[in-house]
């Protein structure tokens, strides 16, 4: 397994290389899963964007840098989705110059459906284990959030090492992303 024949304890190097290799596909098979809910035709990186609106409206590059999705790429799913009558394009309110997308009462009846959906499975899936079982899943949701408030901060200063800063409202708008999945 690791380390020599010996089955000796693995060194912290091997660990950090197996936590950079398998942790993000653990991640992002969760991802899948939760996000291939049944009743909803959306594709998952629709959907994914109904979670990113959840708190509020952003713009387009924000909606882009949080999906981590080119422009054009995010500008053709806000079109889907605005066609859908799932979320409405705004001017903002303190930049008319700034269009802001919003999600619709529509796409909130969708947002709401997503996130019963993703409990569901969720609490099917713990409520049989043990009280012991429900703390460490506990223990992992709490580490994943703090790893990514980790993450967030490496992107951003090899951001702010290597050009411009992105915007501000991006890094805040993954929080709320955060919550809002929670939520």
């Amino acid at each position: 397994m690791y380390g020599d024949d010996n089955h000796s304890r693995p060194t912290r190097d091997e660990e950090l290389e197996s936590l950079v290799t398998t942790l993000p596909r653990q991640v992002s098979n969760l991802s899948r899963v939760l996000y291939r809910t049944r009743g909803s035709t959306l594709p998952r990186g629709m959907r994914s964007v109904v979670f990113t609106l959840a708190f509020g409206p952003l713009r387009i590059s924000d909606i882009a840098w949080q999906e981590g999705i080119g422009q054009p790429a995010a500008t053709r799913m806000v079109a889907r989705l605005e066609a859908l009558a799932l979320v409405r394009r705004e001017r903002s309110a303190a930049d008319g110059r700034i269009v802001m997308v919003a999600l619709t009462d529509k796409g909130r009846t969708e947002l709401d459906h997503l996130r019963e959906q993703s409990r569901r499975l969720i609490r099917e899936a713990l409520s049989g284990r043990s009280a012991a079982e429900l703390r460490r899943v506990t223990a992992v949701s709490d580490t994943l959030e703090l790893l990514t408030d980790w993450v967030l901060e490496q992107e951003h200063l090899i951001e702010v090492a290597g050009k411009p800063a992105q915007s501000t409202s991006a890094a805040s708008s993954s929080r709320r992303t955060r919550r809002a999945l929670r939520s």
